[in-house]
């Protein structure tokens, strides 16, 4: 018994630094603080929800969100527009999303295209979809 909770322990401290440096990661490609606003679970401290305004969010940055295991809710603005206008990004890296464990929700706005909606589509773990 005694060995259960430095177990857990590690295991919660294993998840909150994966969370932390996935945070870190994505404040890197947001323009603003104010950009990114994160709401953790007020008992245990993981991350459920994230709202992005982001036009310089890429493929690449869109698997960061499976950093955050008990993430229920993403929302991404303003995806692939930069400061010229539309950067080109497809956004076909959100079918990595589709495996997510807890992930049920999720608001996709900006430069939305073919390559995006078939990629959106293939999210069928999420129960509410907007576009």
């Amino acid at each position: 018994m005694k060995l259960v909770i430095p177990i857990l322990a590690l295991v919660s401290t294993h998840l909150f630094a994966g969370e932390t440096e996935a945070i870190a990661k994505l404040k890197q490609s947001v323009s603003k603080p104010v950009n990114l606003r994160i709401t953790k679970d007020k008992h245990d401290g993981t991350v459920r929800e994230i709202r992005v305004n982001a036009p310089g969010l890429g493929n690449s940055d869109i698997a960061l969100f499976l950093e955050f295991p008990k993430l229920e809710q993403l929302t991404i603005s303003h995806a692939g527009y930069g400061p010229e206008g539309r950067t080109g990004v497809d956004f076909s890296g959100v079918a990595v999303l589709k495996d997510h464990p807890s992930l049920r929700s999720f608001s996709a706005g900006g430069a939305i295209g073919k390559e995006y909606l078939a990629a959106l589509s293939e999210l069928t773990n999420v129960v509410d979809l907007y576009v």
